[in-house]
């Protein structure tokens, strides 16, 4: 329980991001945090790339996305990079 408590906020403001509005963004959160345990509590970065499956970002890309990330959550090229699946160099 203290893993869904320590990133449920980044989890739902990620789910609303991306789904647009709250009712589908609690779906997906509970999917996500269910893929989540079956890998046994992964790293942020690791959900993060979840939460990106879950809300098929995959499949309508965000231009915004890896400013999203450095910027909002904080995180390094190479973890957005481990997320987006691509190489990224942001605000390079």
């Amino acid at each position: 329980m203290e893993y869904v408590n320590d990133h449920a906020d980044d989890v739902l403001r990620l789910c609303v991001y991306y789904l647009g509005g709250i009712e589908d963004a609690k779906e997906a959160f509970l999917q996500v945090f269910s893929e989540a345990a079956k890998e046994g509590n992964p790293s942020r970065t690791r959900l993060f790339s979840i939460v990106r499956h879950v809300c098929v970002a995959d499949y309508f890309p965000d231009d915004y996305e890896a400013e999203l990330f450095k910027y909002y959550f904080g995180l390094s090229d190479s973890e957005i990079g481990e997320i987006l699946g691509r190489q990224v160099l942001v605000g390079a």
